[in-house]
């Protein structure tokens, strides 16, 4: 095999790239769902939420919190947590920090041990105690041991250091430090609650221990009946909540993962199937043109075993050299496809586990024992094959039956793959011709969470908005500017509800915003009515309110709604509506417009909120600007996230787009390794039939219809690869129809218009090679054995 360095090397680079595509995945799989995570006992470790009647999961209020935890049932212990960010304003630039408010006994109930330091202990609360991640400590405070004990500025408020836990740790997964509550459960994020008794504000998530010997579906029967007693207990609290349900730890972590994962695994065992397919298309070729060889080596004595052995010895050399190619492969593709996955934040980084190494060694012994039956199966009779393969230089019927249904096979594998990226391409412009219901373009959108300390009541809120709209209206580069409490397209939503006055148990679900004046304009969220806020709203005068036309239509029919009452945000004195706008699909752009309702900033207390600016000049040029008038009114207020809000629309598609990257990858290997198997064997029955074509050629046959013979040949394989990829498809296309939009799963464009593009492509590989046919004269032909 050794002479024949170039099939080798062929042959290596095909196997060990579908090998390796497999291993890739396989290694991120095994990070995700298999590998032991950083956290003793977590086979024991769920997340505890409730139920309402539809059975939608909720967070956890905080007086349910502490019932569950009294309670002597199947947990050994418990600990509560509510994600938010910080406002660090110690030494330098002020930034942003995600974390989370836990519970004294948090980490405790996760098993975890700091760095350095201790962690936040249980015991009466006290002065606010904060523990860094590794991370945080090393950008912030370069991994000086001094941290501990040294005084941070949160919000406003001094929280003291006490310990680094591991970089390993990330729960929640965009933590960097966590921050002991005040009392016994952490402080809701927005409202002025005693967290301990309230049954109504639905915010903190529940991570628990369970006994030994409970699973979690023992356990949450058993907390569901502890729910069922609270609803009895408290009626006017616990009418939303039915019941319990847990969530198996390391499914809470990743499991919104797995339809990206599954596509991942799809597209990889395909370009596997389509690599292994070329690799033993070669490896029958190799076969073919050794059958005079091997005939003679059986008509010298070689055994049958013995030429099973040789086969085993080849395909083992190829399988071993390519699992090696794929693992170095495996290795490196992984960590890059997972930091390019936009949901990957706290993911494990992907590693070469024993487990990936032992999956790797099987596809191995998979490839080799494949390759050996191939080869062995075809028979060796020594006097017909001495003669058909020594002199004619033809192969035997069976053997070119077996190459055009490898070829007929990879066809289908690659017609799979491009029908999966035609959908989901089709699909993705689909989503991006959504008309949004506002204009993002030359807009900068900047997220601005107000520390609570520095702006705690809805007045202070108001009063920092004003301030600054007030200094960026007289900046001549600034054609509008806005605040609101969510911007569209965010990943997150208030929901409550809209009802008329007298009318509360008619109300229905309605998206609730806080939006100041120039908000509508920056955007140029159209109007349809009335008008839209302005700075009296905000400085004190009467209630009023901004509704979108869905809620206007659902709440009023066909009445006009400028100048009714409504009654949103819990609130007990109706808003006079004094506008409508234009729906905007905050969501996303594949979701549906819902209804919204719009109230004055400083309405109610909100201290996450966005600011939007349209300018003359392009939005990168308005950070300086918007800092500077920031920073002129609180100097301590980080910006978060300053950039185009075109870029916030494009990364509420980063999903789609992500998995439409993944598939265009894997189609455009595909369809090349498939183009290269169709030029292969065009190329080599070109070469098998020369003295055949020789022959037509002397009884008048001219050089162009060869050509047009052996392509229309080749062209008809593809074809009836295309009719069984085309069935295989309509069947495999549910796998696909929730990521489409739009488009129908058998959508007529990219069902047609693909095996069209394949088999001209193909027909146009199979002329080049064809050619072959025509530049050999009769003669020559004739005299080629």
């Amino acid at each position: 095999m050794s002479r024949r360095r170039g099939f080798l090397a062929l042959t290596i680079a095909v196997l060990g790239l579908g090998l390796g595509a497999t291993l890739t995945v396989l290694e991120i799989a095994d990070a995700l769902f298999w590998r032991p995570l950083p956290y003793p006992g977590e086979d024991r470790l769920v997340f505890a939420w409730q139920t309402d009647v539809r059975g939608t999961r909720l967070t956890v209020t905080g007086g349910d919190f502490l019932s569950w935890k009294a309670g002597d049932g199947p947990f050994e212990s418990m600990a509560a947590m509510s994600a938010r960010g910080f406002n660090l304003a110690t030494e330098g630039e002020p930034e942003r920090v995600e974390g989370a408010l836990v519970s004294a006994d948090f980490f405790d109930v996760v098993g975890t041990r700091p760095l350095v330091g201790r962690p936040i202990e249980p015991g009466p609360p006290g002065p606010r105690s904060a523990v860094l991640s590794e991370s945080l400590w090393r950008r912030r405070f370069g991994a000086d041991p001094g941290v501990l004990g040294r005084t941070l500025s949160l919000d406003g408020e001094p929280v003291e250091v006490v310990g680094v836990v591991p970089a390993a740790f990330r729960l929640p997964a965009t933590a960097q430090l966590w921050v002991s509550a005040r009392s016994r459960v952490p402080e809701h994020p927005t409202y002025p609650i005693d967290p301990e008794t309230d049954r109504s504000r639905h915010y903190l998530t529940v991570v628990a221990r369970l006994r030994p010997g409970w699973n979690p579906g023992s356990a949450a029967a058993a907390l569901s009946t502890v729910q069922a007693r609270l609803a009895r207990d408290f009626p006017d609290d616990e009418r939303e909540v039915s019941g319990a349900q847990l969530t198996p730890f390391r499914e809470q972590l990743f499991g919104a993962a797995r339809p990206q994962v599954s596509v991942l695994l799809a597209v990889a065992a395909l370009l596997g199937c389509v690599a292994w397919v070329n690799a033993a298309h070669l490896f029958l070729i190799r076969r073919t043109r050794r059958a005079h060889e091997l005939a003679v080596r059986a008509a010298l004595g070689a055994s049958r075993r013995a030429l099973w052995t040789l086969f085993l010895r080849e395909a083992a050399l190829l399988a071993v050299t390519a699992g090696g190619v794929a693992v170095a492969l495996a290795a490196w593709a992984a960590p890059l496809l997972v930091s390019a996955s936009p949901q990957a934040t706290g993911f494990p980084a992907p590693g070469l586990s024993g487990r990936v190494l032992g999956l790797a060694a099987l596809l191995v012994v998979a490839v080799t024992v494949s390759l050996t039956v191939l080869a062995g199966l075809q028979p060796v009779h020594t006097t017909e094959q001495i003669q058909e393969g020594g002199r004619t230089g033809t192969e035997g019927r069976a053997a070119r039956r077996l190459r055009t249904a490898f070829l007929a096979f990879e066809v289908v594998l690659s017609l799979l793959l491009l029908l999966g990226t035609g959908l989901l391409l089709r699909s993705y412009r689909a989503v991006q011709a959504v008309d949004p219901g506002f204009r993002g373009s030359g807009v900068l959108a900047v997220d601005l969470p107000l520390a609570r300390l520095r702006h705690p009541t809805p007045e202070s809120q108001a009063r920092f908005v004003l301030d600054v709209l007030r200094r960026l209206s007289s900046d001549s580069q600034v054609e509008a500017a806005g605040f609101v409490s969510r911007l569209p397209l965010s990943a997150s939503n208030t929901i409550g509800s809209l009802a008329l006055p007298g009318q509360e148990d008619q109300g229905f679900p309605c998206d609730l915003r806080l939006a100041s004046p120039g908000y509508f304009e920056a955007l140029r969220i159209p109007l349809r009515s009335g008008r839209l806020l302005e700075s009296r709203d905000v400085e004190g005068g009467p209630p009023v309110a901004i509704i979108n036309e869905l809620a206007a239509r659902r709440a009023f029919g066909t009445r006009s709604a400028i100048g009714q009452r409504i009654l949103v945000w819990g609130e007990q004195v109706p808003s006079e509506v004094v506008g409508v706008v234009g729906n905007v699909r905050h969501t996303g752009l594949d979701a549906e417009p819902r209804p919204e309702a719009w109230r004055p900033v400083g309405a109610v207390g909100w201290a996450n909120l966005s600011l939007v600016v349209r300018g003359r000049v392009p939005p990168e040029a308005l950070v300086g600007p918007v800092r500077t008038a920031i920073h002129a009114v609180d100097p301590e207020q980080p910006l978060v996230r300053p950039e185009p809000m075109l870029e916030r629309a494009e990364a509420s598609l980063a999903v789609r787009r992500f998995i439409l990257e993944v598939l265009s990858a894997g189609a455009v290997v595909a369809l090349l390794l498939a183009l290269a198997g169709i030029y292969g064997v065009t190329a080599y029955g070109v070469a098998q039939r020369t003295r055949e074509l020789g022959v037509r050629l002397a009884l008048g046959a001219t050089p162009r219809g060869l050509v047009r013979m052996v392509t229309r040949e080749t062209v008809a394989v593809v074809s009836m690869g295309c009719v069984v990829g085309l069935v295989a498809g309509v069947l495999l296309s549910r796998v696909v129809a929730g990521l489409l939009f739009g488009v129908s799963r058998v959508d007529p464009v990219t069902f047609l218009g693909w095996p069209v593009l394949l088999t001209a492509v193909a027909a146009a590989a199979a002329w080049l090679a064809a050619r072959r046919a025509a530049s050999v004269g009769p003669a020559e032909a004739l005299r080629h054995e």
